[in-house]
């Protein structure tokens, strides 16, 4: 994301996408589903972290004003696993918690209780936690209530929607 005021990069987002040998793109609607129920979705995990802070680490720990997002999957909010990792990535690259920013959506909050013991970690270890796609659940008002959360983006079809509205 670029600043309104001065085009400067503001931060980024880590998306994950699967390109085949043919060179075309399988996107996550389409491969996270099935890493998910094959219990493959730790390792793409694991390994787009790897790659984040490859790529951006450097970056990251010489401009504390940048962040980046990472979206997280149901089995990284449940197990709470990534917490440490990501705290020890931070410490030897120089990088702040607070530049790293945990999306979570509505479909990776299978079991809310562990889904706000690890979100009530990162964010005492100084991440910020983000509610991704709000509005596109059942029960977004719920986890607005109950979970510990530091941004909430707001899903693109009500934006959308407000766009079209002033138009007519």
């Amino acid at each position: 994301k670029k600043s309104l005021r001065n085009g400067t990069i503001l931060s980024a987002e880590a998306l994950v996408r699967w390109q085949k040998p043919n060179g075309m793109l399988v996107y996550p609607d389409m491969f996270i589903p099935l890493a998910e129920s094959s219990g493959l979705i730790e390792a793409i995990t694991d390994q787009m972290l790897h790659r984040v802070f490859a790529d951006l680490g450097a970056m990251l720990a010489s401009d504390r004003s940048l962040h980046v997002a990472l979206n997280l999957a149901a089995a990284d909010v449940s197990s709470g696993r990534l917490i440490p990792a990501l705290l020890n990535e931070s410490r030897r690259l120089d990088v702040q918690p607070a530049q790293i920013w945990l999306e979570v959506t509505e479909r990776s909050l299978v079991d809310l209780a562990c889904a706000k013991i690890t979100l009530e970690r990162a964010r005492s270890a100084g991440f910020v936690v983000a509610l991704d796609d709000f509005g596109t659940g059942y029960s977004s008002l719920n986890y607005l209530q109950q979970l510990p959360l530091d941004v909430l983006k707001i899903d693109r079809s009500f934006v959308d929607q407000i766009s079209e509205a002033e138009e007519k």
